[in-house]
């Protein structure tokens, strides 16, 4: 398909496909997680890190109502016994609650939305209109395939020997996660898994490669899809923004979803910049991740329980320019099955079916077969200026609330071209050893 091939993605270009970074622990090679890589390497060293488990921050009090003295106390409810008590900070307070809770935990301080506070009979403490606003996730649909030969040398071999060692020959298709229904490879798997290092099929955590590609890469329509970014960004109707309710009575909320529009068309318009993200793994399908969306969503505290799960207004898909990006993707993404490669393993092409053609087809596809999360939320409390809805500034501190800081990915102005994980830790680390941001 004339896509470049990269030794890796994070040199500075990220077209083409390459292997994808996992979290994996240095020894053991399985999948690793914060708790190995950040708190197990203080929890015996630092006699100033507490955790408490089975406690849940309601808010943070600033006495008297006075935001600009700060430190504020921090509410906390002890999960047992709904037991309620404050602590004290002598520094400030950082907030890293994710792009869900984050929000929930500002609004139940009175710092949100004044509109939506009063809604929930909660006093105003710092009017903030985007807390809780700008929530994004990468979504997508993919395509899907059949193979008539899996084994392109030849399907008399592969007939008989599904899942076998055979399978496993270079050039096959394999492996399969039906290759485990065969009790001697998945007995086999087992123990590559359980070996140190780890190794084999169990380690593939869904995929190990991806295919990064620009609009400009896959569509020719694409300079008419930015046209139409920019005619948003310009426009005075803001019916036609296809934004939350929440907005249309905030200036501020409109004029950085604009700013965001400008940003988003000149990325789109960069042959360099990548629209979509393909994880790509042996297989029958393949998922196309829209990396930056123009839909927003909102997530607000549940008014009949403010301690409860917030309610997520997710919108995936509320822009109708998001449907014409992911036609472009799925459009691309499908001649990969006509290539003589996959022609070679026999496949067919079952989603969209050969039939689906025109994009009014293609976008009821894509509806019914959308993933509407994969796993990444962000940007509910956006570093951005505050007279453009902004939550935080570049210091991560929350306009006008003195000792507040947050440190989570809800402070993503945007989805990243990425997936979230070690952006999340590289956020964390950075404002724990930056000199002079902690006092």
């Amino acid at each position: 398909m004339g896509i470049p091939v990269l030794k890796e993605c994070a040199g500075g270009d990220k077209l083409g496909l390459c292997w994808i970074p996992i979290s994996e622990h240095p020894v053991t090679a399985r999948r690793s997680h914060s708790g190995l890589g950040h708190y197990a390497a203080v929890n015996t060293t630092r006699p100033n890190y507490d955790l408490l488990v089975k406690h849940q921050v309601v808010r943070v009090v600033y006495p008297d109502g006075n935001i600009k003295s700060g430190p504020p106390l921090v509410e906390i409810r002890a999960l047992d016994d709904d037991h309620l008590f404050n602590m004290t900070a002598k520094a400030e307070v950082i907030i890293s609650a994710g792009a869900l809770h984050t929000p929930t935990i500002l609004q139940r301080s009175g710092i949100g939305p004044a509109e939506f506070l009063e809604t929930a009979d909660i006093p105003l403490v710092l009017e903030l209109p985007g807390v809780g606003s700008n929530f994004q996730d990468h979504s997508g649909p993919g395509i899907s395939w059949n193979c008539k030969c899996p084994c392109p040398s030849g399907c008399l071999q592969q007939s008989a020997n599904r899942g076998s060692a055979l399978d496993t020959k270079p050039g096959n298709f394999s492996p399969l996660p039906s290759d485990m229904l065969n009790s001697d490879f998945a007995a086999k798997a087992t123990a590559d898994f359980d070996a140190t290092p780890a190794q084999g099929p169990y380690t593939l955590a869904m995929s190990n490669s991806a295919i990064y590609l620009s609009l400009s890469n896959m569509s020719a329509d694409y300079e008419t899809i930015v046209d139409k970014i920019r005619a948003l960004a310009n426009s005075d109707d803001p019916a036609a923004l296809h934004l939350p309710a929440a907005y249309e009575s905030d200036a501020t909320l409109i004029a950085g979803y604009k700013h965001q529009l400008s940003v988003l068309a000149d990325y789109y318009a960069n042959p360099k910049a990548p629209s979509t993200e393909c994880p790509w793994a042996t297989g029958t399908s393949m998922r196309t991740f829209l990396l930056h969306p123009l839909s927003r969503g909102t997530v607000r505290l549940d008014l009949t329980d403010h301690l409860e799960q917030p309610i997520l207004d997710y919108r995936t898909g509320s822009n109708p320019i998001d449907f014409d990006i992911h036609i472009a993707h799925v459009k691309y993404l499908r001649k990969m099955i006509d290539t003589e490669t996959m022609k070679g393993f026999g496949t067919v092409e079952l989603g969209p079916a050969p039939s689906i053609q025109t994009d009014a087809e293609l976008i009821n596809y894509i509806q019914d077969q959308m993933t509407f999360s994969f796993m990444h939320p962000c940007c509910t409390a956006a570093m951005m200026p505050k007279e453009k809805g902004g939550v935080v500034g570049p210091d991560l501190k929350v306009h006008g609330a003195a000792g507040l800081r947050v440190v989570d990915m809800s402070v993503l102005p945007f989805t990243p071209s990425s997936h979230l994980s070690a952006l999340a830790y590289a956020v964390g680390e950075k404002v724990s050893t930056k000199p002079g941001w902690t006092e």
